[in-house]
């Protein structure tokens, strides 16, 4: 089974954001050119369910899912058939890699049979480059990865950025394309969880994709997303996801340590976090956020210049971590940033139907879902879609 190559039309699909701490459940349908939210809904579950991006009770969580669709689905005609899926995976690979492409008749119209030649040898290429690079990082094989999102994010001819390529002519084709791994294991437990709730996964969005939907006018941003156990780094410069790194702390930690010293609830922690309370518990997490998050900005980076604008995003995006992100010495860690850091926010639409901005994902698993469909039969997706069956 591959869920990357089915192709997303315009018709009534459930988005399901699966976080360790809540589930979120979107019923949206494609109405006047756009993505009309009908239906919402939420489960809260065990977090042992989902432990450091491992899931541990599969059962438990799909009977979860399947009570937050029930929710969205309360009070419409229709039962969704296929759904979009994110889950808080432990391992994402994520990153655009740009190849040049140079061709021998400059002068002729570039036609299908061409264009999916182009596709091919770029695509293959970029992938083989991005295989090796994740093979230096954590050691996984390409058998032991799946790819479950490619997507082209810009394409150039001689220099000049263009959408289309078919009956266009020129020398030098640059593509950037977007490929998204995740581990082969990770994978398997998304078929059972199609089986289990009887309904046809027709994308994988992971948030650190989705979520830079966000900020389509921003070209350079970090994007931080602070979870319960896990927080990801994302950085887009110039437009292009360059790359993504979890880091292994997250604001569960900080939970988990206050309730080690206070006989407080976890709601309570929650609710009270930006108050001028647990100060030492707060130093002691933030000085380990802090060395955590230069190792993952490091890893993305290397010695590149770091974008300025940053947004905090997720269970953690607290005023107290904000503050303390805007007082580090970046430049005195070895990070090069050239002006001080500004936090950012989206403009949110859909926030009427899904009762907070905090919900983010699924926000941003509706944005992006709409790109994928009124992309609809574009030849270049179409090639690279047709590549992707065979890879």
């Amino acid at each position: 089974m591959n869920f990357i190559k089915r192709e997303i039309k315009a018709e009534t699909i459930g988005i399901i954001d699966i976080g360790s701490y809540k589930i979120r459940a979107g019923i949206c349908n494609f109405k006047n050119g756009d993505l009309e939210l009908i239906g919402y809904g939420e489960k809260r579950q065990d977090t042992r369910y989902i432990k450091s991006g491992e899931v541990t009770n599969i059962e438990g969580l799909c009977k979860n899912i399947e009570s937050a669709l029930k929710k969205a689905e309360k009070g419409l005609k229709i039962k969704v058939k296929k759904i979009i899926i994110n889950i808080s995976f432990k391992e994402v690979f994520i990153k655009t890699n740009k190849l040049n492409y140079k061709r021998k008749d400059i002068y002729k119209e570039i036609d299908k049979e061409e264009l999916d030649t182009i596709i091919k040898k770029v695509e293959k290429k970029i992938i083989s480059e991005h295989l090796s690079d994740i093979k230096n990082d954590s050691g996984y094989n390409k058998s032991d990865l799946k790819l479950i999102l490619s997507n082209i994010t810009k394409i150039q001819i001689d220099k000049i950025d263009t959408k289309k390529l078919l009956g266009q002519n020129g020398e030098n084709i640059s593509l950037s394309i977007l490929n998204t791994f995740i581990p082969l294991s990770q994978y398997n437990l998304l078929e059972y969880i199609e089986e289990y709730l009887n309904k046809k996964i027709i994308k994988i969005l992971p948030s650190e994709y989705a979520i830079t939907k966000l900020f389509k006018k921003k070209n350079n941003i970090v994007i931080i997303d602070v979870g319960n156990y896990h927080t990801s780094i994302i950085i887009k410069k110039e437009g292009q996801i360059i790359g993504v790194s979890k880091i292994p702390i997250g604001i569960g930690n900080l939970v988990k340590n206050i309730r080690k010293n206070n006989d407080v609830s976890k709601i309570n922690i929650i609710n009270s976090m930006d108050e001028n309370i647990y100060a030492d518990e707060k130093i002691d997490f933030l000085e380990i956020f802090e060395e955590c998050l230069i190792a993952g900005l490091e890893k993305i980076l290397g010695n590149n210049i770091c974008p300025h604008n940053f947004f905090v995003s997720g269970g953690g995006s607290n005023i107290f971590v904000k503050n303390y992100i805007k007082q580090i010495k970046f430049q005195k860690r070895g990070i090069k940033i050239i002006k001080e850091v500004n936090f950012v926010e989206p403009k949110i639409k859909y926030l009427e139907n899904i009762l907070s901005s905090s919900n983010l994902n699924i926000i941003s698993m509706i944005i992006t879902t709409l790109d994928f469909i009124k992309k609809g039969k574009d030849p270049i997706s179409e090639s690279l879609r047709k590549l992707i069956k065979k890879i």
